[in-house]
């Protein structure tokens, strides 16, 4: 997944039901070549979706998961 992605699961989380707004970010994922996203990194997507986190705490989780697996 790239950094596009992630603002792009931003804006839909933003405009529409977080349930359209997920839906919508797995098709341009799968269109992208991501069929098989990662666990965590669908989770922590679900979860600034919902609000549960903020994008800056996203963006900060999902930066540190990808750099560590580097």
């Amino acid at each position: 997944m790239d950094a596009g992605m992630y603002y792009v699961a931003q804006s839909f989380a933003d405009a529409m039901p977080p349930e359209e707004s997920l839906k919508v970010v797995e098709a341009g994922m799968n269109l992208a070549g991501f069929n098989d996203p990662d666990p965590y990194l669908k989770e922590l997507l679900r979860q600034l979706a919902y609000h549960e986190i903020s994008y800056a705490e996203y963006d900060m989780a999902t930066t540190q998961y990808i750099l560590g697996q580097s």
